[in-house]
C-alpha cells in the first residue's frame, strides 16, 4: 500500500549550478540546446536528430554532451543527415555546471529513466526542460510551466516545442525561473531534512 512508502529524492548541490560560469569552448551558436548523458540505447538521440532535421535551418545549435558506445554511429548519422553545422558531439565533459550555464534549453527524449539528476541540474541552472513523460520526470518538470513533457519517440512534438523555445527568449526565461524555484525540492538540503524527519519518526515509533 502507498502509505507504507516514503519518497526521498536524491539531492543535488544546486549552488554549484546556480553559480557556475558559462563554458566558453562549446561549439555552435546560441541559443544552444543541450542534451547531457551517456551515448547509449534508450536515451532518444535518434528522436532528437529527427526533430532537428525536421526544423531545417534554425537560429542556434545543439550540443550532445557525453560519451558511450553510440558515439561513432551518432557522429556518422549527424554527417549523413547533413547536420554537422547544427549538431555537435562534445564527448565527455567534467564541467557540466559550466556547460549548462552556457546553454538555453535541456532536452531529454529518453525511452526509460528514473528521476534524472540532469533535469534537476538544468532547473538549478534556470534552463527550461523538454523531456519525455515517463517515470519520475513529471515529478520534476511541470508541463507548460517549467518546460514541456512529450510522448516517447515523438520527434514532431519535440521539434515543435524546441522551435517555441528557440524563438522566444522571454518564454525560456519565464520557464527557467519556475524550474529554478522547483529545483529546491530536489536539493541536498531537502534530502537531508527529509531523511532526518524520517529517522526521527522511526525513533519515536
Amino acid at each position: 500500500m502507498s502509505e507504507q512508502y516514503t519518497t526521498v529524492y536524491s539531492g543535488v548541490d544546486l549552488k554549484a549550478f546556480a553559480d557556475a560560469e558559462p563554458a566558453t569552448d562549446l561549439p555552435g551558436e546560441r541559443p544552444r540546446v543541450v542534451m547531457v548523458g551517456r551515448l547509449a540505447d534508450g536515451k532518444g538521440h535518434g528522436v532528437l536528430l529527427n526533430a532537428v532535421e525536421s526544423l531545417g535551418n534554425f537560429e542556434g545549435s545543439v550540443c550532445i554532451v557525453g560519451d558511450g558506445p553510440l558515439y561513432d554511429s551518432l557522429d556518422a548519422d549527424i554527417e549523413d543527415r547533413g547536420l554537422s553545422e547544427q549538431v555537435f558531439l562534445t564527448g565527455f565533459r567534467d564541467d557540466v555546471p559550466r556547460v549548462l550555464a552556457a546553454s538555453d534549453v535541456l532536452i531529454l527524449p529518453s525511452f526509460r529513466e528514473g528521476t534524472p539528476r540532469v533535469i534537476t541540474e538544468a532547473m538549478a541552472s534556470e534552463l527550461p526542460v523538454i523531456a519525455t513523460d515517463i517515470a519520475g520526470i513529471p515529478e520534476q518538470v511541470v508541463d507548460g510551466e517549467s518546460g514541456y513533457l512529450i510522448p516517447t519517440g515523438n520527434a514532431k512534438m519535440l521539434a515543435e516545442r524546441m522551435n517555441e523555445l528557440l524563438l522566444d527568449p522571454d518564454l525560456r526565461d519565464r520557464m527557467g525561473k519556475v524550474g529554478w524555484k522547483r529545483a529546491k525540492r530536489f536539493s541536498v538540503e531537502t534530502m537531508r531534512d527529509n531523511l532526518d524527519h524520517l529517522y526521527q519518526e522511526f525513533l519515536r515509533e
